[in-house]
């Protein structure tokens, strides 16, 4: 799965305090994860990934900047 890097640190953030344990442990868990986790799954067999996450990334960059202004 593609995501955009300026993502990475909640991700890891996200696995540390709401993932399932061990390699195995499930990334979404609870009833707002399943939809969510579907909704990627969907993006990524159309193969529109990285375009997705590159939209993302940009998202995230502005939001980001528009905070710290």
């Amino acid at each position: 799965m593609a995501f955009p890097v300026e993502l990475l640190p909640d991700v890891r953030e996200h696995l540390e305090h709401f993932a399932g344990a061990g390699r195995d442990g499930h990334v979404f868990l609870g009833p707002r994860g399943t939809p969510r986790a579907a909704l990627i799954y969907q993006h990524m067999v159309n193969g529109r990934d990285r375009e997705i996450a590159d939209r993302w990334g940009a998202m995230i960059r502005k939001t980001r900047s528009d905070v710290d202004s």
